[in-house]
């Protein structure tokens, strides 16, 4: 409008959002458990001066930047977006780690890496003797056993509780001591007895068992 002159309304009119130059992570990815879906995890394509671009429905890609666990990406890593929005639903990592990133690339748009997330290990799945098997020691004796606890994707367990029990043969456990996964149990089938006493108990054993070796102890004491 001007002064003395009468103002003009133009017709409606719009602005349409540019071609994808960039794209970001508007919903980052969240640490969960190993094997389980991520919540969905969102991209957004951007024109040069920030828009979304709605007019974009073309494939997006997703893949691991980071990884410090050695995990293998699982789920659907490509998809087209919708009105310049593309959302992965159901990611997955199968190791445990802290500090794993995702980067979200495309054609024409470069690409994006995501804050840092961590995975867990998942519920424990199998439980392993990994040292002190096939011990021999005399009855009463701590053995140390060594024990490990892991998922199904063999990821250690930290803090799982082992139950320890006699598999075959007689005896009897006494009270364990558990770190972590691993687990220090003596295994005997007596009460504890120090080593001198352990020996005494075999010998008067051997001798009750047989009448010829009490003679033979005998006459030893004998001519002593």
């Amino acid at each position: 409008s001007s002064a003395g002159l009468t103002s003009a309304t133009t017709n409606p009119f719009d602005i349409l959002a540019g071609p994808a130059t960039r794209v970001e992570f508007t919903t980052q990815p969240v640490g969960a458990v190993a094997g389980i879906a991520l919540a969905p995890v969102r991209v957004t394509l951007r024109d040069v001066s920030g828009n979304v671009a709605t007019t974009f429905t073309g494939p997006v890609q997703i893949s691991i930047s980071s990884n410090p666990g050695g995990a293998t990406l699982s789920g659907t890593t490509t998809v087209n977006a919708v009105a310049g929005v593309a959302t992965f639903s159901n990611l997955s990592l199968n190791k445990s780690g802290a500090g794993y990133t995702l980067l979200a690339s495309g054609t024409g748009f470069g690409s994006e890496v995501s804050a840092p997330f961590a995975i867990t290990a998942a519920a424990p799945a199998v439980c392993a003797v990994t040292s002190g098997d096939n011990q021999t020691a005399p009855a009463g004796s701590t053995l140390s056993i060594g024990v490990s606890v892991t998922d199904a994707f063999g990821n250690g367990v930290p803090g799982a509780g082992v139950t320890a029990a006699v598999a075959s043969g007689g005896g009897s456990l006494a009270a364990a001591s558990v770190s972590n996964t691993v687990v220090r149990q003596p295994r005997d089938g007596f009460r504890r007895r120090s080593a001198g006493r352990a020996l005494r108990h075999k010998e008067w054993t051997l001798l009750r068992r047989d009448p010829w070796l009490v003679s033979q102890t005998l006459m030893q004491i004998l001519y002593l």
